[in-house]
Protein backbone atom coordinates (compact mmCIF):
# COMPACT_ATOMS: atom_id res chain seq x y z
CA UNK A 1 0.00 0.00 0.00
CA UNK A 2 1.43 3.59 -1.14
CA UNK A 3 0.55 5.24 2.07
CA UNK A 4 2.18 2.56 4.47
CA UNK A 5 5.34 4.05 4.12
CA UNK A 6 4.75 7.47 4.16
CA UNK A 7 5.07 9.26 7.83
CA UNK A 8 2.56 9.21 10.32
CA UNK A 9 3.28 12.02 12.09
CA UNK A 10 1.20 15.03 11.48
CA UNK A 11 0.71 18.70 12.10
CA UNK A 12 1.45 20.42 15.08
CA UNK A 13 -1.70 22.16 18.09
CA UNK A 14 -2.29 25.07 15.45
CA UNK A 15 -4.75 26.03 13.11
CA UNK A 16 -4.39 24.14 9.48
CA UNK A 17 -5.00 25.43 6.45
CA UNK A 18 -5.17 28.54 4.34
CA UNK A 19 -7.90 31.29 5.86
CA UNK A 20 -10.17 33.66 3.61
CA UNK A 21 -8.97 36.64 5.88
CA UNK A 22 -5.92 38.87 4.22
CA UNK A 23 -3.05 39.91 6.34
CA UNK A 24 -3.12 43.83 8.01
CA UNK A 25 -2.37 46.26 5.25
CA UNK A 26 -3.57 43.86 1.89
CA UNK A 27 -6.02 44.49 -0.12
CA UNK A 28 -8.39 42.34 -1.66
CA UNK A 29 -7.57 41.34 -5.43
CA UNK A 30 -4.45 43.99 -5.24
CA UNK A 31 -0.28 43.30 -3.69
CA UNK A 32 0.42 45.56 -1.40
CA UNK A 33 2.30 48.49 -3.57
CA UNK A 34 4.58 48.54 -0.54
CA UNK A 35 6.47 45.66 -0.40
CA UNK A 36 9.02 44.61 1.72
CA UNK A 37 12.46 43.42 -0.18
CA UNK A 38 12.97 39.92 0.51
CA UNK A 39 14.63 39.04 3.71
CA UNK A 40 18.09 38.02 4.18
CA UNK A 41 17.83 34.85 6.87
CA UNK A 42 20.37 35.08 9.52
CA UNK A 43 21.86 31.57 9.45
CA UNK A 44 22.90 31.65 13.13
CA UNK A 45 19.35 33.06 14.79
CA UNK A 46 17.43 29.71 15.11
CA UNK A 47 14.10 28.96 15.66
CA UNK A 48 12.73 26.26 17.76
CA UNK A 49 10.86 23.33 15.87
CA UNK A 50 7.33 22.94 16.47
CA UNK A 51 6.45 19.70 17.76
CA UNK A 52 4.54 17.59 15.44
CA UNK A 53 1.48 15.97 16.57
CA UNK A 54 1.97 11.22 16.03
CA UNK A 55 -1.46 9.90 15.50
CA UNK A 56 -1.72 6.32 16.24
CA UNK A 57 -1.96 3.32 14.36
CA UNK A 58 -5.61 3.59 15.34
CA UNK A 59 -6.45 6.57 14.77
CA UNK A 60 -4.94 6.14 11.20
CA UNK A 61 -7.09 3.06 10.73
CA UNK A 62 -10.16 4.99 12.42
CA UNK A 63 -9.39 7.90 9.59
CA UNK A 64 -9.39 5.38 6.51
CA UNK A 65 -12.85 3.64 7.70
CA UNK A 66 -14.31 6.96 8.40
CA UNK A 67 -13.49 9.52 6.59
CA UNK A 68 -15.62 10.39 3.33
CA UNK A 69 -14.45 13.71 2.39
CA UNK A 70 -16.01 14.79 -0.72
CA UNK A 71 -15.45 12.21 -2.88
CA UNK A 72 -12.76 12.90 -5.38
CA UNK A 73 -14.80 12.39 -9.18
CA UNK A 74 -13.96 9.58 -11.29
CA UNK A 75 -11.14 9.65 -13.57
CA UNK A 76 -12.22 11.55 -17.49
CA UNK A 77 -14.93 13.85 -15.37
CA UNK A 78 -14.37 16.70 -16.88
CA UNK A 79 -11.84 18.96 -18.42
CA UNK A 80 -9.48 20.76 -15.87
CA UNK A 81 -9.96 24.64 -16.12
CA UNK A 82 -7.18 26.96 -16.16
CA UNK A 83 -7.02 30.53 -15.02
CA UNK A 84 -5.13 33.26 -13.63
CA UNK A 85 -5.29 34.60 -10.28
CA UNK A 86 -2.71 37.01 -8.13
CA UNK A 87 -0.04 36.35 -10.51
CA UNK A 88 -0.60 32.22 -10.41
CA UNK A 89 -1.53 29.84 -12.53
CA UNK A 90 -4.76 27.82 -11.12
CA UNK A 91 -5.93 24.60 -12.07
CA UNK A 92 -9.90 22.88 -10.63
CA UNK A 93 -11.88 20.17 -11.76
CA UNK A 94 -15.64 22.24 -12.15
CA UNK A 95 -17.28 18.68 -12.31
CA UNK A 96 -15.99 18.14 -8.69
CA UNK A 97 -17.01 19.24 -5.38
CA UNK A 98 -15.53 22.06 -3.72
CA UNK A 99 -11.93 20.75 -3.82
CA UNK A 100 -10.96 19.19 -0.54
CA UNK A 101 -7.60 21.00 -0.32
CA UNK A 102 -5.20 23.37 -2.02
CA UNK A 103 -2.03 22.56 -3.26
CA UNK A 104 0.93 25.79 -3.76
CA UNK A 105 2.98 24.53 -6.39
CA UNK A 106 6.22 25.79 -7.54
CA UNK A 107 8.44 24.18 -10.97
CA UNK A 108 11.98 23.99 -11.73
CA UNK A 109 14.73 25.95 -13.43
CA UNK A 110 13.47 27.05 -16.85
CA UNK A 111 10.49 25.14 -16.95
CA UNK A 112 8.85 26.89 -13.70
CA UNK A 113 8.09 29.82 -15.55
CA UNK A 114 5.02 28.65 -17.37
CA UNK A 115 3.56 25.73 -15.26
CA UNK A 116 0.48 25.46 -17.10
CA UNK A 117 2.54 24.77 -20.52
CA UNK A 118 5.23 22.70 -18.82
CA UNK A 119 3.20 20.78 -16.08
CA UNK A 120 -0.17 20.68 -16.83
CA UNK A 121 -0.37 17.44 -17.47
CA UNK A 122 1.31 15.94 -14.28
CA UNK A 123 -0.52 19.27 -12.63
CA UNK A 124 -4.24 18.33 -13.91
CA UNK A 125 -4.30 14.77 -13.09
CA UNK A 126 -3.51 15.54 -9.29
CA UNK A 127 -5.94 18.06 -9.47
CA UNK A 128 -8.71 15.34 -10.86
CA UNK A 129 -7.50 12.25 -9.00
CA UNK A 130 -7.04 13.99 -5.62
CA UNK A 131 -10.05 16.90 -6.10
CA UNK A 132 -7.88 19.58 -5.25
CA UNK A 133 -6.89 23.10 -6.33
CA UNK A 134 -3.52 23.63 -7.26
CA UNK A 135 -1.63 27.65 -7.53
CA UNK A 136 0.89 27.27 -9.33
CA UNK A 137 3.43 30.43 -9.38
CA UNK A 138 5.79 31.10 -11.81
CA UNK A 139 9.29 30.87 -11.08
CA UNK A 140 11.57 33.02 -13.13
CA UNK A 141 15.43 31.99 -13.58
CA UNK A 142 17.25 33.79 -10.70
CA UNK A 143 20.52 33.81 -9.34
CA UNK A 144 18.94 35.39 -6.05
CA UNK A 145 16.46 32.13 -4.54
CA UNK A 146 16.06 34.09 -1.49
CA UNK A 147 14.07 36.51 -3.43
CA UNK A 148 12.21 33.82 -6.07
CA UNK A 149 10.64 32.37 -2.49
CA UNK A 150 9.47 35.88 -1.74
CA UNK A 151 7.82 36.64 -4.39
CA UNK A 152 6.01 33.01 -4.85
CA UNK A 153 5.17 33.40 -1.37
CA UNK A 154 3.50 36.47 -2.41
CA UNK A 155 1.86 35.51 -5.33
CA UNK A 156 0.82 31.59 -4.01
CA UNK A 157 -0.94 33.30 -0.79
CA UNK A 158 -2.74 36.00 -2.67
CA UNK A 159 -3.79 33.72 -5.09
CA UNK A 160 -4.90 30.68 -2.49
CA UNK A 161 -6.38 33.49 -0.39
CA UNK A 162 -8.44 34.96 -3.65
CA UNK A 163 -9.95 31.34 -4.80
CA UNK A 164 -10.69 29.88 -1.23
CA UNK A 165 -12.49 33.13 -0.68
CA UNK A 166 -15.33 31.89 -3.23
CA UNK A 167 -16.43 29.33 -1.11
CA UNK A 168 -18.41 29.33 1.69
CA UNK A 169 -15.59 27.67 4.37
CA UNK A 170 -13.32 29.88 7.05
CA UNK A 171 -9.83 27.74 5.75
CA UNK A 172 -9.16 24.71 4.16
CA UNK A 173 -6.16 22.19 4.31
CA UNK A 174 -3.10 23.80 1.99
CA UNK A 175 0.26 21.70 1.07
CA UNK A 176 2.93 23.05 -0.61
CA UNK A 177 5.01 21.27 -3.60
CA UNK A 178 7.94 21.74 -5.57
CA UNK A 179 9.82 20.38 -7.83
CA UNK A 180 13.73 20.93 -8.50
CA UNK A 181 14.47 24.10 -7.97
CA UNK A 182 10.70 24.86 -6.93
CA UNK A 183 11.50 22.28 -4.10
CA UNK A 184 14.73 24.86 -3.06
CA UNK A 185 12.14 27.48 -3.16
CA UNK A 186 9.57 26.02 -1.17
CA UNK A 187 11.95 25.52 1.32
CA UNK A 188 13.19 28.57 1.73
CA UNK A 189 9.55 29.66 1.90
CA UNK A 190 9.31 28.01 5.43
CA UNK A 191 12.40 29.38 6.79
CA UNK A 192 11.32 32.88 6.60
CA UNK A 193 8.91 34.45 8.66
CA UNK A 194 7.34 37.47 6.15
CA UNK A 195 7.42 34.62 3.60
CA UNK A 196 5.25 32.25 5.70
CA UNK A 197 3.05 34.56 6.99
CA UNK A 198 2.69 35.57 3.01
CA UNK A 199 1.90 32.01 2.43
CA UNK A 200 -0.25 30.83 5.22
CA UNK A 201 -0.34 27.65 7.23
CA UNK A 202 0.66 24.60 5.66
CA UNK A 203 0.05 21.18 6.66
CA UNK A 204 2.35 19.59 4.55
CA UNK A 205 5.01 19.48 2.05
CA UNK A 206 6.13 17.38 -1.22
CA UNK A 207 9.48 17.48 -2.97
CA UNK A 208 10.47 15.94 -5.92
CA UNK A 209 13.86 15.71 -6.81
CA UNK A 210 14.80 18.54 -4.89
CA UNK A 211 17.53 19.93 -6.27
CA UNK A 212 20.29 22.18 -4.34
CA UNK A 213 23.50 21.99 -6.35
CA UNK A 214 25.58 25.04 -7.67
CA UNK A 215 24.63 26.97 -10.85
CA UNK A 216 27.28 25.37 -12.60
CA UNK A 217 26.64 21.56 -11.41
CA UNK A 218 22.29 22.24 -11.75
CA UNK A 219 22.52 24.11 -15.56
CA UNK A 220 23.35 21.78 -18.16
CA UNK A 221 26.36 23.51 -20.35
CA UNK A 222 26.54 26.37 -17.59
CA UNK A 223 29.87 27.43 -18.81
CA UNK A 224 28.98 27.59 -22.59
CA UNK A 225 25.99 29.51 -21.47
CA UNK A 226 28.00 31.81 -19.89
CA UNK A 227 30.45 32.25 -22.97
CA UNK A 228 27.51 32.73 -24.97
CA UNK A 229 25.10 35.53 -22.76
CA UNK A 230 26.14 39.02 -23.81
CA UNK A 231 25.08 42.28 -24.09
CA UNK A 232 24.79 42.46 -28.40
CA UNK A 233 23.94 38.17 -28.60
CA UNK A 234 21.18 38.41 -26.24
CA UNK A 235 19.77 41.52 -27.51
CA UNK A 236 19.40 39.67 -30.86
CA UNK A 237 18.17 36.52 -29.48
CA UNK A 238 15.80 38.46 -27.41
CA UNK A 239 14.44 40.36 -30.50
CA UNK A 240 13.91 37.09 -32.40
CA UNK A 241 12.34 35.66 -29.77
CA UNK A 242 9.56 38.70 -29.69
CA UNK A 243 9.09 38.43 -33.15
CA UNK A 244 8.36 34.67 -32.96
CA UNK A 245 6.12 35.93 -29.74
CA UNK A 246 3.78 38.66 -31.75
CA UNK A 247 3.17 36.46 -34.61
CA UNK A 248 1.77 33.81 -32.72
CA UNK A 249 0.01 36.71 -30.67
CA UNK A 250 -1.42 37.69 -33.86
CA UNK A 251 -3.04 34.16 -35.14
CA UNK A 252 -6.24 34.44 -35.83
CA UNK A 253 -7.52 31.27 -33.62
CA UNK A 254 -11.31 31.53 -33.62
CA UNK A 255 -11.59 29.08 -36.48
CA UNK A 256 -9.54 26.18 -34.32
CA UNK A 257 -12.42 23.66 -33.21
CA UNK A 258 -10.21 22.42 -30.38
CA UNK A 259 -9.99 25.02 -28.03
CA UNK A 260 -7.01 23.38 -26.27
CA UNK A 261 -5.17 23.71 -29.46
CA UNK A 262 -5.58 27.44 -29.14
CA UNK A 263 -4.58 27.60 -25.02
CA UNK A 264 -1.50 25.54 -26.70
CA UNK A 265 -0.81 28.40 -29.47
CA UNK A 266 -1.08 30.95 -26.58
CA UNK A 267 0.76 29.26 -23.96
CA UNK A 268 3.78 28.77 -26.68
CA UNK A 269 3.63 32.72 -27.01
CA UNK A 270 4.03 33.76 -23.00
CA UNK A 271 6.75 31.01 -23.03
CA UNK A 272 8.65 32.78 -25.62
CA UNK A 273 8.00 35.88 -24.02
CA UNK A 274 9.16 34.80 -20.58
CA UNK A 275 12.28 33.06 -21.82
CA UNK A 276 13.05 36.39 -23.41
CA UNK A 277 13.07 38.04 -20.23
CA UNK A 278 14.38 35.03 -18.18
CA UNK A 279 18.11 35.78 -20.85
CA UNK A 280 17.74 39.59 -19.89
CA UNK A 281 17.61 39.08 -16.46
CA UNK A 282 20.91 36.99 -16.58
CA UNK A 283 22.85 38.88 -18.83
CA UNK A 284 22.26 41.93 -16.69
CA UNK A 285 22.96 39.37 -13.60
CA UNK A 286 26.63 40.76 -11.70
CA UNK A 287 27.38 36.91 -10.27
CA UNK A 288 27.33 33.75 -11.54
CA UNK A 289 26.43 31.72 -8.39
CA UNK A 290 23.41 31.21 -6.59
CA UNK A 291 22.05 32.77 -3.20
CA UNK A 292 22.08 30.97 -0.61
CA UNK A 293 24.72 28.31 -1.46
CA UNK A 294 23.81 24.65 -0.66
CA UNK A 295 25.43 25.02 2.54
CA UNK A 296 23.62 27.93 3.56
CA UNK A 297 20.21 26.40 2.30
CA UNK A 298 20.77 23.39 4.45
CA UNK A 299 21.58 25.18 7.25
CA UNK A 300 18.28 27.66 7.09
CA UNK A 301 16.49 24.34 7.08
CA UNK A 302 18.36 22.99 9.84
CA UNK A 303 17.60 25.82 11.97
CA UNK A 304 14.73 27.60 10.70
CA UNK A 305 12.23 25.47 8.54
CA UNK A 306 9.13 25.28 10.37
CA UNK A 307 6.74 22.59 8.76
CA UNK A 308 7.89 18.77 10.52
CA UNK A 309 4.86 16.55 7.62
CA UNK A 310 7.27 16.07 4.12
CA UNK A 311 6.97 13.67 1.84
CA UNK A 312 10.61 13.59 -0.69
CA UNK A 313 10.24 11.65 -3.91
CA UNK A 314 13.05 10.82 -5.73
CA UNK A 315 13.26 9.21 -9.12
CA UNK A 316 15.37 6.51 -10.37
CA UNK A 317 17.36 7.80 -12.74
CA UNK A 318 18.00 11.07 -11.26
CA UNK A 319 21.49 12.42 -11.32
CA UNK A 320 20.15 15.90 -10.03
CA UNK A 321 18.13 15.32 -6.92
CA UNK A 322 19.92 15.64 -3.63
CA UNK A 323 16.12 13.99 -1.33
CA UNK A 324 18.74 11.92 0.76
CA UNK A 325 20.68 14.97 2.64
CA UNK A 326 17.47 16.96 2.91
CA UNK A 327 16.38 14.04 4.62
CA UNK A 328 18.92 13.63 6.90
CA UNK A 329 18.24 17.67 8.03
CA UNK A 330 14.56 17.58 8.54
CA UNK A 331 15.02 14.40 10.40
CA UNK A 332 17.65 15.95 12.73
CA UNK A 333 15.36 18.35 12.99
CA UNK A 334 11.92 17.08 14.04
CA UNK A 335 12.98 13.63 14.46
CA UNK A 336 12.95 10.50 12.26
CA UNK A 337 9.33 10.28 11.38
CA UNK A 338 9.39 13.97 9.81
CA UNK A 339 10.24 13.23 6.63
CA UNK A 340 9.88 10.32 4.43
CA UNK A 341 11.68 9.17 1.15
CA UNK A 342 9.68 7.28 -1.81
CA UNK A 343 11.99 6.33 -4.72
CA UNK A 344 10.03 5.82 -8.09
CA UNK A 345 10.70 5.08 -11.75
CA UNK A 346 11.62 7.91 -13.68
CA UNK A 347 13.74 10.81 -13.92
CA UNK A 348 14.53 14.51 -13.24
CA UNK A 349 12.02 15.28 -15.76
CA UNK A 350 8.99 12.79 -15.04
CA UNK A 351 6.72 15.64 -13.86
CA UNK A 352 6.98 17.66 -17.25
CA UNK A 353 5.78 14.14 -19.17
CA UNK A 354 3.88 15.65 -21.39
CA UNK A 355 -0.02 14.34 -22.91
CA UNK A 356 1.48 11.75 -25.41
CA UNK A 357 -2.22 10.41 -26.48
CA UNK A 358 -4.84 8.27 -25.45
CA UNK A 359 -5.14 5.98 -28.59
CA UNK A 360 -3.72 3.22 -29.67
CA UNK A 361 -0.60 5.42 -30.53
CA UNK A 362 0.65 8.59 -29.33
CA UNK A 363 -0.86 11.46 -31.52
CA UNK A 364 2.77 11.96 -33.17
CA UNK A 365 3.35 8.19 -33.60
CA UNK A 366 1.39 7.89 -36.65
CA UNK A 367 5.13 8.29 -39.13
CA UNK A 368 4.48 5.12 -41.53
CA UNK A 369 7.74 3.60 -40.65
CA UNK A 370 7.88 -0.25 -40.03
CA UNK A 371 8.20 -0.87 -36.03
CA UNK A 372 8.89 2.43 -35.13
CA UNK A 373 5.56 3.18 -33.93
CA UNK A 374 6.04 0.21 -31.53
CA UNK A 375 8.98 1.51 -30.08
CA UNK A 376 7.37 5.06 -29.77
CA UNK A 377 4.18 3.53 -28.71
CA UNK A 378 6.49 1.55 -25.94
CA UNK A 379 8.97 4.49 -25.12
CA UNK A 380 5.62 6.75 -24.34
CA UNK A 381 3.74 4.30 -22.47
CA UNK A 382 6.60 3.92 -20.23
CA UNK A 383 7.02 7.72 -19.94
CA UNK A 384 3.21 7.57 -19.17
CA UNK A 385 3.09 5.13 -16.19
CA UNK A 386 6.14 6.54 -14.23
CA UNK A 387 3.83 10.38 -14.50
CA UNK A 388 1.08 8.11 -13.24
CA UNK A 389 2.83 6.30 -10.55
CA UNK A 390 4.19 9.64 -9.24
CA UNK A 391 0.71 11.06 -9.53
CA UNK A 392 -0.54 8.11 -7.58
CA UNK A 393 1.97 8.60 -4.69
CA UNK A 394 1.64 12.45 -4.19
CA UNK A 395 -2.41 12.19 -4.02
CA UNK A 396 -2.27 8.88 -1.80
CA UNK A 397 0.15 11.14 0.62
CA UNK A 398 -2.63 14.13 0.63
CA UNK A 399 -5.27 11.81 1.32
CA UNK A 400 -3.75 10.30 4.35
CA UNK A 401 -3.39 13.89 5.95
CA UNK A 402 -6.79 14.66 5.13
CA UNK A 403 -8.18 11.38 6.44
CA UNK A 404 -6.48 11.98 9.90
CA UNK A 405 -7.85 15.89 9.52
CA UNK A 406 -10.92 14.42 9.24
CA UNK A 407 -10.69 12.10 12.09
CA UNK A 408 -9.44 15.10 14.25
CA UNK A 409 -12.87 16.84 13.35
CA UNK A 410 -10.39 19.44 11.79
CA UNK A 411 -12.10 19.95 8.16
CA UNK A 412 -14.12 22.59 7.16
Amino acid sequence: MVTSCINSAFVNNCTIGISTERRPGSQHHQRSSRRRPPSRIQVSNSAAAPRPYSSSPSDQKAASASANVNTPPPPNADEPVWETLAGCQVVTVPSATRPVAVVRFTGGFAAGIAPRALYGRFLEEIARRGNVAIVAAPVNPSFDHLALAADASEKLGDATRELVGRWDVPWIPTFGMGHSLGAKVQLLANCDEDARQALGPTVANLFLAFNNYTAKQSIPMWDAIQSAIGEESTAKSIKELSKVADFLRSLDLSGLADSRSADSVNQASDVLKKVGDTMKSFASSTTDEFTPTPDETLQLVRSRYNVPENLLISFSRDTLSQNEALEDVLCTRFGARSAVIRKLEGTHVTPLTPNLGTGEAPDFAGVGIPGLNDQVRKAAGGVSTELNATVAVVVAFLRLHLEVLAEKRMLP
